[in-house]
């Protein structure tokens, strides 16, 4: 608001309800940073990078579009690689984990959030990844 920013939009709100906020195809990048892990098996459906949530995001972004994910937590990003790896409508991919010594850092533009700072200085690895969906 600051900025006098127009492109951009920050929601609170239930992730279930996130479709009725976009037109299909009208998101240019979907961030998702340090989501719950969930770490409960019985919780995997509710991981906000599972199948089911990855097929909203699909359905919001632009056919150039880019679905971002960064998080600390080793187990939620080796469940989201392993989700990712059932898929065929993925081109553009690339991943990390380690962000800050990879090649990938700049597409961060070194924001960082609160807790992305916190477990950074614990010595805990960030990892990312980035990918477009094929419609």
């Amino acid at each position: 608001m600051e900025d006098n920013l127009n492109n951009a939009a920050f929601l609170r709100t239930d992730i279930l309800f996130i479709e009725s906020f976009f037109e299909l195809s009208e998101v240019d990048e979907v961030w998702l940073t340090f989501p719950d892990p969930r770490p409960r098996k019985r919780d995997s459906k509710r991981r906000l990078s599972s199948t089911r949530y990855l097929d909203m995001y699909k359905k919001l972004l632009k056919p150039d579009g880019y679905f971002r994910f960064k998080t600390d937590n080793t187990d939620l990003f080796n469940f989201t690689l392993e989700e990712l790896a059932y898929r065929n409508d993925i081109v553009d991919y690339k991943y990390t984990h380690d962000l800050y010594q990879s090649d990938l850092r700049d597409e961060c533009h070194d924001i960082k959030t609160k807790y992305e700072e916190m477990f950074a200085a614990q010595g805990e690895k960030i990892k990312y990844l980035r990918l477009r969906f094929t419609h």
